[in-house]
């Protein structure tokens, strides 16, 4: 079951994936099975008259016909996978645009990765300012991330929502979710980044709203809290 919007475009994009494959393998293997069955060799069977012969030159066989119909059945089905791998891609990599508003109905969170450990700042601060080892959000509620590094590359993946973003020294990378299911999951380094790369990991915890607002209140760190 999907956690997030962004996992639930993922497990889409998978059962495209998986269900184009066992179409395509069920008839691939099916017109083998066929074709062995119906050409298979016999004692009183002839030696075909274009067998390949070393030395000369192959019969023509004209063929073209099925060439044609394999190359634009495989045109067809590389297209639908390219356009809705590059459509998920484009979704997730693009804020929507409601959270451009004033006010805007969505969080914003600073992440910065240290080696070897993350740290997130809420409503606008930054190194600096007091931070949270722990990223916690609302369910229900659009969290834009905005990724970086204070010292080496890093990459924040949060493995069970299916996102994932460098974080780079001087650059800000930005991804975006919304939780739809409560929980603890895991955010984790995948870019290796020294001799304890393995420890760089924390939680997300996702939260009923009326929790995280009373969370909010409770910490005098958050501004506006």
């Amino acid at each position: 079951m999907a956690v997030s919007n962004t996992a639930e475009l993922f497990f889409q994009l998978w059962n495209t994936f998986l269900f184009l494959g066992i179409v395509i393998g069920a008839f691939v293997f099916s017109v083998m099975a066929f074709l062995l069955l119906k050409y298979r060799a016999r004692d009183s069977t002839p030696e075909p008259e274009d067998v390949p012969v070393i030395g000369r030159l192959p019969a023509h066989r004209g063929h073209v016909k099925t060439l044609l119909a394999s190359v634009t059945l495989s045109t067809i089905i590389l297209s639908v996978l390219i356009f809705g791998t590059f459509s998920v891609i484009d979704q997730i990599s693009n804020v929507p645009s409601q959270c451009n508003m004033t006010p805007s109905p969505c969080m914003r969170i600073n992440a910065v990765g240290q080696r070897f450990f993350w740290t997130f700042y809420y409503n606008g601060t930054g190194t600096g300012a007091p931070g949270h080892p722990v990223l916690r959000i609302p369910t229900g509620k659009i969290v834009i991330l905005d990724v970086t590094s204070v010292d080496v590359v890093h990459n924040l993946t949060i493995i069970e929502y299916k996102i994932k973003t460098d974080a780079v020294p001087g650059r800000t990378n930005t991804i975006w979710f919304n939780a739809t299911e409560t929980g603890t999951f895991r955010i984790q380094c995948f870019e290796l980044c020294g001799n304890q790369h393995w420890t760089m990991y924390t939680s997300l915890v996702a939260m009923q709203p009326t929790q995280f607002a009373k969370w909010v209140a409770s910490n005098s760190t958050i501004p506006g809290a």
